[in-house]
Protein backbone atom coordinates (compact mmCIF):
# COMPACT_ATOMS: atom_id res chain seq x y z
CA UNK A 1 0.00 0.00 0.00
CA UNK A 2 2.77 2.45 0.88
CA UNK A 3 4.42 1.85 -2.49
CA UNK A 4 1.18 2.65 -4.33
CA UNK A 5 0.61 5.76 -2.21
CA UNK A 6 4.08 7.03 -3.07
CA UNK A 7 3.68 6.23 -6.78
CA UNK A 8 0.33 8.08 -6.87
CA UNK A 9 1.80 11.07 -5.03
CA UNK A 10 5.00 11.29 -7.06
CA UNK A 11 3.12 10.92 -10.35
CA UNK A 12 0.65 13.65 -9.37
CA UNK A 13 3.45 16.00 -8.29
CA UNK A 14 5.40 15.43 -11.51
CA UNK A 15 2.30 16.11 -13.62
CA UNK A 16 1.17 19.17 -11.68
CA UNK A 17 4.63 20.75 -11.44
CA UNK A 18 5.15 20.15 -15.17
CA UNK A 19 1.83 21.82 -16.00
CA UNK A 20 2.65 24.64 -13.56
CA UNK A 21 5.94 25.30 -15.32
CA UNK A 22 4.25 25.17 -18.74
CA UNK A 23 1.70 27.83 -17.73
CA UNK A 24 4.43 30.04 -16.30
CA UNK A 25 4.48 29.35 -12.57
CA UNK A 26 8.18 29.79 -11.82
CA UNK A 27 8.37 31.13 -8.27
CA UNK A 28 9.92 28.44 -6.07
CA UNK A 29 7.56 29.27 -3.18
CA UNK A 30 4.55 28.78 -5.48
CA UNK A 31 5.93 25.43 -6.66
CA UNK A 32 6.57 24.40 -3.05
CA UNK A 33 2.97 25.31 -2.16
CA UNK A 34 1.70 23.15 -5.01
CA UNK A 35 3.80 20.21 -3.80
CA UNK A 36 2.75 20.75 -0.17
CA UNK A 37 -1.01 20.86 -0.81
CA UNK A 38 -0.75 17.86 -3.12
CA UNK A 39 0.98 15.88 -0.40
CA UNK A 40 -1.99 16.53 1.86
CA UNK A 41 -4.85 16.12 -0.63
CA UNK A 42 -3.35 13.26 -2.67
CA UNK A 43 -2.40 11.17 0.35
CA UNK A 44 -5.77 11.83 2.01
CA UNK A 45 -7.67 10.83 -1.12
CA UNK A 46 -5.47 7.78 -1.78
CA UNK A 47 -5.79 6.47 1.78
CA UNK A 48 -9.56 6.98 1.66
CA UNK A 49 -9.78 5.10 -1.64
CA UNK A 50 -7.73 2.21 -0.28
CA UNK A 51 -10.01 2.00 2.77
CA UNK A 52 -13.19 2.13 0.65
CA UNK A 53 -11.87 -0.38 -1.87
CA UNK A 54 -12.81 -3.26 0.44
CA UNK A 55 -16.43 -2.13 0.70
CA UNK A 56 -17.41 -0.71 -2.67
CA UNK A 57 -17.71 -2.05 -6.18
CA UNK A 58 -14.70 -1.10 -8.32
CA UNK A 59 -16.76 0.88 -10.84
CA UNK A 60 -18.75 2.77 -8.20
CA UNK A 61 -15.55 3.69 -6.41
CA UNK A 62 -13.49 4.74 -9.41
CA UNK A 63 -16.16 6.29 -11.58
CA UNK A 64 -18.50 7.85 -9.00
CA UNK A 65 -16.90 8.24 -5.56
CA UNK A 66 -13.43 9.35 -6.64
CA UNK A 67 -14.76 12.03 -9.03
CA UNK A 68 -16.86 13.42 -6.17
CA UNK A 69 -13.81 13.50 -3.91
CA UNK A 70 -11.83 15.18 -6.68
CA UNK A 71 -14.35 18.04 -6.70
CA UNK A 72 -13.68 18.53 -3.01
CA UNK A 73 -9.92 18.44 -3.66
CA UNK A 74 -10.37 21.05 -6.41
CA UNK A 75 -12.02 23.49 -3.99
CA UNK A 76 -9.53 22.84 -1.18
CA UNK A 77 -6.60 23.43 -3.52
CA UNK A 78 -8.24 26.46 -5.13
CA UNK A 79 -8.62 28.08 -1.72
CA UNK A 80 -5.01 27.25 -0.86
CA UNK A 81 -3.81 28.63 -4.22
CA UNK A 82 -5.10 32.10 -3.29
CA UNK A 83 -1.68 32.53 -1.68
CA UNK A 84 0.24 32.00 -4.93
CA UNK A 85 2.24 34.91 -6.33
CA UNK A 86 1.25 33.75 -9.83
CA UNK A 87 -1.52 36.06 -11.00
CA UNK A 88 -1.89 35.32 -14.74
CA UNK A 89 -4.96 33.25 -13.92
CA UNK A 90 -7.06 33.09 -10.79
CA UNK A 91 -6.64 30.36 -8.20
CA UNK A 92 -9.75 28.48 -9.32
CA UNK A 93 -8.49 28.25 -12.89
CA UNK A 94 -5.06 27.12 -11.70
CA UNK A 95 -6.64 24.43 -9.53
CA UNK A 96 -8.99 23.34 -12.32
CA UNK A 97 -6.15 23.10 -14.82
CA UNK A 98 -3.71 21.26 -12.55
CA UNK A 99 -6.31 18.89 -11.12
CA UNK A 100 -8.10 18.44 -14.42
CA UNK A 101 -4.97 17.34 -16.22
CA UNK A 102 -3.65 15.08 -13.46
CA UNK A 103 -7.09 13.53 -12.92
CA UNK A 104 -7.57 13.00 -16.66
CA UNK A 105 -4.23 11.23 -16.95
CA UNK A 106 -5.15 9.06 -13.95
CA UNK A 107 -8.56 8.29 -15.45
CA UNK A 108 -7.00 7.26 -18.77
CA UNK A 109 -4.61 5.00 -16.86
CA UNK A 110 -7.51 3.47 -14.88
CA UNK A 111 -9.60 2.83 -18.01
CA UNK A 112 -6.63 1.23 -19.80
CA UNK A 113 -5.92 -0.85 -16.69
CA UNK A 114 -9.55 -2.02 -16.63
CA UNK A 115 -9.46 -2.93 -20.30
CA UNK A 116 -6.29 -4.95 -19.86
CA UNK A 117 -7.29 -6.57 -16.54
CA UNK A 118 -10.84 -7.53 -17.47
Amino acid sequence: MIFHLLINLITTIIIEISVSLIIGIRDIKDLEKIVFINCITNLSLSITVYKLDDFLNFYILYFLIIPLFEVVVFFIEALYFKGLKYKKMNNYKVSLLLNGISYSIGLIYTVLYCLIKF
